[in-house]
């Protein structure tokens, strides 16, 4: 049988096709006639849904799930290298996973899929208890299974901002769409239940003697993200790295501590590792709780993510205390820096310091005046906002030259707020407030109720307003004190 290359050029096809306007999904049956008007229906078909004709040539698509249809028909374009499939969702998404499952399977190049649902899809799951809803987690751990199962390699799993491994046939094994046993319940008692009740889902992940445990670090399935990183450096030659809910991922913890699933996450030369493969367009916060990441790996990250505007550091206090970014920078975006350790501020500023939009700094001290640290702040070029959690015993003893001429140096602070514990520790520090020269606004915080308001919190109590009293009479160039409580416990 001729090709219709042999009748005619495919460029003469490729007009031919283009006049006879037809409906776009009238191009997906012609398609099916031979291999020339597969290669140029399909083209014309995803053009009318967006994608370029660079991308499709780049094999880099992104389609809504009506479109998945035509590259299980497509027969001759290029490798597919990242899919896109968004609004996922309705009575066609089990179907669609199927599609999409069969694509995987004809793709060997695809590296990259992204799945993007209209709704929660364990929301949904855990509000109906539909068979259909259980259908498709089921369906979804076994999309995930066999994506990471292109690649040599552990699986590195990113949910609530820590990092954890798994491997495909732990994926395989979780329980997301689990709803456990119910106990007995009487009719009588029944009535007043207005929920399901023994939901017990969970997913499992390594720990670092690469034992399984059940964990919940899902909580909410609105996109996924799946990525093959075939080289990789250090712990791990190769992995699969699978992101949930991207659009809204905006903290990361580095390290082993931060959370109450830290101690699970994976460890600082897999970090080294991993860090420069992975991209977060929403990140905003980066809480670095180690100090065994590569400096220039770090700093790199940090650059890459022009989104960032918080860096908090808090490492163990056991560990040795190094370069903490190599080379500094001077990040676009990042306006506050929290620090556990009064010791670390003069490393982090070191690092982050010169970022254009940095204006507050936050730290603990337990003792004396952190000279150091202070020191390194009065550099700061421009107005800077201050935040101190006092720890005990605060200082109460008069102020020394050095530490009077210390306070006048900070030039740069303007606001201060403190976290205190006792009214003795917020009066103790009057004093070396009134020495700065610029503030023009405090804030003392307590969470203690040692500022305490009326029965109605209406009225301030009268040992708060002698409080005030004394703080803007020991005060007289700051143009506002204000004391309020918090919701968290301080010290």
């Amino acid at each position: 049988m001729r090709s219709c290359a042999d009748i005619l050029p495919v460029e003469i096809w490729d007009l031919v096709i283009g006049e006879l306007a037809l409906q776009l999904e009238y191009l997906l049956t012609l398609a099916k006639v031979c291999r020339v008007f597969n290669q140029l229906c399909i083209a014309r078909y995803l053009l009318g849904y967006g994608v370029s004709a660079e991308s499709l040539a780049a094999g880099s698509i992104e389609i809504d799930q009506g479109n998945l249809p035509a590259l299980l028909v497509s027969r001759s374009a290029p490798p597919l290298r990242w899919l896109c499939c968004r609004g996922l969702g309705g009575n066609q998404v089990l179907r669609n996973f199927e599609r999409i499952k069969t694509i995987l399977n004809h793709s060997p190049a695809l590296c990259r899929l992204s799945l993007a649902f209209r709704y929660d899809l364990l929301k949904s799951f855990h509000d109906t208890h539909r068979p259909s809803e259980k259908s498709l987690l089921v369906a979804l751990c076994g999309l995930m299974h066999a994506m990471s199962s292109k690649i040599a390699g552990p699986v590195v799993i990113m949910s609530e901002g820590s990092l954890f491994r798994c491997t495909p046939e732990d994926i395989l094994r979780w329980q997301l769409h689990d709803a456990g046993e119910k106990p007995f319940i009487s009719k009588a008692a029944s009535k007043f239940l207005r929920r399901p009740i023994g939901i017990s889902s969970y997913a499992i992940i390594r720990d670092e003697h690469e034992q399984p445990i059940k964990v919940k670090p899902i909580t909410s399935i609105g996109s996924i993200s799946i990525c093959s990183i075939p080289s990789l450096s250090g712990s791990f030659q190769s992995c699969t790295f699978i992101v949930f809910n991207s659009e809204s991922a905006h903290s990361l913890y580095l390290g082993r501590t931060g959370t109450a699933l830290a101690a699970h996450s994976i460890s600082s030369p897999e970090l080294t590792a991993l860090l420069p493969h992975i991209t977060l367009p929403a990140l905003r916060d980066v809480h670095l709780n180690t100090t065994t990441i590569e400096p220039a790996v770090l700093a790199d990250f940090l650059l890459r993510h022009p989104s960032i505007v918080s860096f908090a550091y808090d490492p163990p206090e056991a560990e040795p205390r190094p370069s903490i970014l190599s080379p500094p920078i001077a990040h676009p975006a990042l306006a506050c820096i929290r620090v556990m350790h009064s010791s670390d501020v003069v490393a982090v500023l070191d690092s982050v310091g010169r970022s254009p939009a940095l204006q507050d700094i936050a730290f603990r001290y337990d003792h004396n005046l952190p000279s150091a640290a202070l020191r390194r702040i009065a550099l700061q070029p421009r107005d800077t906002a201050l935040q101190l959690t006092l720890g005990p015993p605060a200082r109460r003893g008069a102020l020394d030259k050095a530490e009077i001429a210390l306070a006048e140096s900070l030039r740069c602070i303007v606001r201060i707020t403190v976290d205190c514990a006792s009214v003795s520790d917020a009066r103790a520090l009057l004093p070396w407030l009134n020495k700065l020269p610029e503030l023009q606004r405090v804030e003392f915080r307590s969470a203690r109720g040692i500022f305490r308001w009326g029965a109605e919190r209406r009225d301030p109590h009268a040992d708060t307003v002698r409080f005030l009293e004394d703080a803007m009479a020991g005060l007289p160039r700051v143009a506002e004190v204000l004391v309020r409580e918090i919701p968290v416990v301080i010290g």
